[in-house]
């Protein structure tokens, strides 16, 4: 039972980490995404502004 539930803990330590990766890797792919949006407007605007 012990050895069951150092087991069952370390899972849920690692899940929680696991959970907390992929909340920064989609947070960052987002920054990544609206960084890449406010690039391209910045390149279009001054095209529109001619």
């Amino acid at each position: 039972n012990r050895e069951t539930e150092l087991i069952l803990t370390n899972d849920f330590k690692n899940a929680g980490i696991i959970k907390i990766g992929h909340n920064l890797y989609y947070y960052f792919i987002y920054i990544n995404i609206i960084g890449y949006l406010k690039a391209l407007g910045a390149t279009k605007l001054p095209k529109y502004t001619k």
